[in-house]
């Protein structure tokens, strides 16, 4: 099931207290496993396709998961394009999409995701025996391994072509390597040779086998047991080998190369690091802080950083100037009870490594403060301290696999942050429910509660006095020009306060059409336009407006088409003039001067199943216009709306962001943007914000309190202070 807890500052209860907090000190731990529809809970791989879509490898299937469900794939017998072993080992996606598969087997498969099944890259290859996969510069996918031969698959157009190489063209089906190049040509390492593709035949260039192959500057260095010997690239042929020291033949276990074209070896005996520009061996020593280090193995980050490390429970991180620091994981009484050292290394976003071990649980180097954290079942809701993988997904949230407890995602939140409580000492939850955060031109705040109580702060947040609203709840705010405040209420029309915040001095019951209905009083939004008009949107009573340049202010209601047109939650005016409403059928568009004279005169935009540029929901609950001009729709259940803008407004189109994008919900309550040009949404159902980055369409989510109602937000309620500050108004208080 899918368990929930907090690590960290906890801010229930406090009154307006500001606790600024690091990126790792407010954490959030979800537990997914098989009763949430996994199909088995050792989680050993995981990735994040281009649509959004999470994957996860298990001992007993593949799974995809939307966020909500899993769809579990599995073998099939007799059907070779399906899964061939449900013991997953890893996971990537190529740059068309498409996701390869490794099994325990060393089986490697596709899956196409425009089918949506698995399809036969290469059908005259029914074993598909290989135990790595790169993907080159042009898209090519290369497949290779002990025994299977090396496969390239290219993509074309919609089809997948296959080009294999086995014992017959490299005289070996053994394959050591496959590397591209910086003049993007290909060599292969073979049991009889190395080889270069050459018009798509394997051009043999030494008979000599190499057992890795590196490269630095112009030239390419090729390296087995007795020596390395160097390829000049621009001279296209091989220089004189360069034996290692004592000419001694080494045991090599792996290599990989550093900055500055530094290449370690890994043997039993120890490190060798080669100095490839000067072509030369230095002491190895001197990089691990004098330390020599037995049977090592490599490891690369996400980012391309290296670690060390060697059955010992440590790991050696990499620093610039190639010298490494080491890190202690593993005590020794859990070393001793292990089978082996398994470590995943992630550097997300946020600049936070993450690391998982087998047996101590998680850590987290946090960069930006030098600080290490340490989490294990202990001290956070990890489910088991082993663990297997890890991940950050768009939106930045860290999803860990575990052996036999499933998958941990993690929350983070690393902004400073302020809760109001309206009425603290109130045990009725909805006397701090903020449905209404308005600012007005002079620095005071007005919240409006769910209990129908009005709160009045200065600039400061020190409270000036509260009043009741009778017969209605506070839902809207508006200044007009003389400094009064007009209040939207749900109930009981709108009321006029004066700029003192006093006893309100007039008060509009709005008549509605339908006898005996009071739903135009009923007011979830009002605005003041361009030309000193007020206009409500009402939940059932369609529009009103009142125009403050009369003498004898009357409101006039305006009714859409359809009922639905006229269950109106939100209402903006745009830059252009153009005013925006939105309703349970979409959003309508109007020029108000037109709208007056004609109440037919209004655009709708609204959901359309055939047309995938059409609004994704019809319950438009939030709309924001943007610092460039762009118009955001937030709705029920089809997350957020962006408007691209084609001329004429009919001819527009929406481009939708939902939760396979990262959105943490698709039930949008308020859309805000901050100084930096990021948008941010508060959602409905405990799940948070999300800030979106409109250039690269990368969410981010933070759920910041254990309180549990504190991260269910009211429709409507944000704003944004003069010096930048957001302020969201959720059911317990407003942070």
């Amino acid at each position: 099931m899918k368990n929930v807890k907090f690590v960290g500052l906890l801010f229930a209860g406090l009154l307006w207290a500001i606790n600024p907090v690091s990126a790792i000190e407010t954490l959030r731990f979800e537990w997914i496993s098989d009763r949430d529809g996994l199909s088995q809970n050792t989680v050993r791989c995981i990735a994040q396709d281009n649509r959004g879509f999470m994957w996860f490898g298990t001992i007993n299937g593949l799974n995809r998961y939307n966020g909500k469900e899993f769809i579990v794939m599995l073998s099939q017998t007799g059907n070779f394009a399906s899964l061939p072993d449900n013991r997953i080992r890893s996971l990537q996606e190529d740059g068309e999409g498409y996701i390869w598969i490794r099994t325990t087997a060393n089986i490697f498969c596709c899956y196409d995701p425009r089918l949506e099944r698995f399809v036969d890259y290469d059908p005259e290859n029914r074993q598909k025996y290989f135990t790595q996969v790169r993907i080159f510069s042009n898209g090519d996918v290369w497949l290779w391994g002990n025994g299977g031969g090396c496969c390239r698959v290219r993509h074309n157009g919609e089809k997948l072509q296959s080009l294999r190489f086995g014992e017959a063209e490299l005289g070996s089906a053994s394959i050591n390597f496959v590397h591209e190049d910086a003049m993007q040509r290909i060599w292969i390492g073979s049991g009889n040779g190395l080889f270069r593709l050459e018009d798509d035949r394997a051009v043999k260039m030494s008979s000599e086998v190499f057992f890795a192959i590196h490269e630095w500057d112009k030239y390419l260095y090729f390296i087995n047991d007795k020596h390395i010997i160097p390829f000049d690239s621009g001279k296209r042929k091989f220089v004189a080998a360069i034996g290692f020291p004592g000419n001694k033949t080494i045991s090599l276990n792996m290599t990989t190369i550093l900055n500055k074209g530094l290449i370690l070896l890994a043997t039993k005996e120890g490190i060798i690091a080669f100095d490839s520009p000067k072509m030369k061996f230095i002491p190895a020593e001197t990089l691990f802080d004098n330390q020599v280090i037995k049977n090592a193995s490599f490891y690369t980050d996400n980012q391309g950083n290296k670690w060390v490390y060697n059955l010992s429970g440590s790991i050696w991180r990499q620093f610039p100037g190639n010298h490494f620091e080491k890190i202690d994981l593993i005590p020794a009484n859990i070393l001793s009870v292990i089978d082996a050292e398994r470590y995943e290394i992630y550097h997300d976003s946020r600049n936070i490594i993450w690391i998982t071990t087998y047996g101590n649980g998680l850590f987290a180097l946090d960069q930006n403060n030098g600080k290490t954290y340490h989490y294990t079942v202990n001290n956070s809701d990890l489910p088991t301290n082993y663990l297997l993988c890890v991940t950050e997904d768009k939106s930045g949230e860290i999803w860990v696999g575990t052996e036999f407890a499933g998958i941990s995602k993690i929350s983070l939140s690393n902004y400073p942050v302020k809760i109001l409580l309206p009425e603290p000492k109130e045990n009725n939850n909805r006397s701090n429910a903020v449905r209404l955060i308005y600012g007005d031109s002079k620095g005071r705040f007005w919240l409006g509660t769910r209990s129908g109580y009005l709160h009045i702060y200065d600039r400061n947040f020190k409270k000036l006095k509260s009043q009741q609203i009778h017969g209605g709840l506070p839902f809207a705010a508006v200044e007009d020009s003389d400094g009064n405040i007009w209040l939207g209420t749900r109930g009981n029309g709108v009321m006029v306060f004066p700029p003192s915040g006093g006893t309100p001095v007039r008060h509009y019951r709005l008549r509605d059409v339908e006898p005996e209905s009071n739903n135009s009083n009923n007011v979830f939004d009002l605005i003041r336009d361009s030309k000193n008009r007020i206009w409500v949107a009402s939940f059932g009573g369609g529009l009103h407006y009142a125009d403050l340049r009369e003498n004898e202010i009357t409101f006039r209601q305006i009714n859409t088409r359809t009922t639905n047109q006229n269950r109106m939650r939100v209402i903006m005016q745009d830059r252009t003039g153009l005013i925006w409403a939105g309703t349970n059928e979409g959003v309508i568009v109007f020029d108000p001067d037109e709208l007056i004279h004609d109440n037919q005169k209004y655009i709708n935009f609204h959901f359309d199943v055939n047309d995938n540029g059409s609004i994704n929901n019809n319950e438009v609950k939030a709309i924001f216009e943007d610092s460039k001009g762009r118009i955001w729709l937030g709705t029920t259940g089809g997350g957020l709306n962006l408007l691209v803008r084609e001329e004429p407004i009919e001819r527009s189109w929406f481009q939708h962001f939902t939760a396979k994008d990262g959105l943490s919900n698709e039930v949008i309550q308020t859309i805000t943007e901050d100084d930096q040009g990021f948008i941010w949404v508060s959602t409905e159902g405990g799940s948070g914000i999300s800030k979106l980055n409109p250039e690269t369409g990368r969410f981010e989510n933070f759920t910041m309190s254990n309180h549990q109602q504190v991260g269910l937000f009211n429709e409507g309620a944000r704003w944004k202070t003069e010096n930048g500050n957001l302020m969201f108004g959720s059911y317990f208080g407003v942070y």
